[in-house]
């Protein structure tokens, strides 16, 4: 048994900075327990962003873990899907990857689709993908239900990210027309 609530106390941020905190949450109770779903015999899944603070016209990195190190068979056909909310896409070069076994994964602006994974007993596997912002907002992306085929049918849990889209407020720029001190 370990804690159950985090605490943080004096920490300062700046303006317009942004801070991270992440924690590892494990239950032995199978059921779901607010965003964590506990099942046995079924990967976990969970997702994130490299930066969940960026703006307009830019990219951030999504990753999907699917997480089988607790359980003692491998899981085969594994699959899950995202279908971005409006204001993200997938850019046409997307920097699409996975590390799972047999994995068959395609992307279209707005819709990732993973099908057809392998992942052994006790290993992890990574999905990667950039994720362009379009316009501002805060956006969730949920992932659908990991599914697997073996070594029974299963449906297993969801992950769930945000990115927090601004607009640039201020671009400044110079001309390249330098100026002798003292002149206008």
């Amino acid at each position: 048994p370990g804690l159950s609530s985090v605490n943080l106390t004096g920490a300062r941020l700046e303006a317009n900075g942004q801070c991270s905190i992440e924690v590892n949450v494990t239950s032995s109770t199978v059921g779901t327990h607010g965003g964590l779903t506990v099942s046995n015999g079924v990967p976990g899944i969970s997702m994130s962003f490299s930066n969940s603070f960026i703006t307009v016209g830019n990219s951030s990195r999504l990753t999907i873990t699917i997480d089988n190190s607790g359980n003692a068979a491998a899981a085969q056909g594994l699959a899950l899907s995202i279908v971005l909310p409006e204001g993200l896409e997938f850019p046409p070069v997307s920097n699409l990857s996975a590390d799972c076994l047999n994995s068959n994964l395609t992307t279209t602006s707005n819709t990732l689709s993973f099908s057809g994974g392998i992942l052994a007993l006790g290993t992890t596997c990574v999905i990667g993908v950039d994720v362009l912002a379009t316009n501002a907002g805060l956006k969730e992306v949920t992932t659908s239900n990991l599914t697997g085929s073996s070594p029974s049918f299963f449906t297993g849990g969801f992950a769930t990210t945000q990115l927090d889209v601004q607009r640039e407020f201020l671009v400044k720029s110079f001309i390249d027309d330098p100026v002798a001190p003292g002149d206008e």
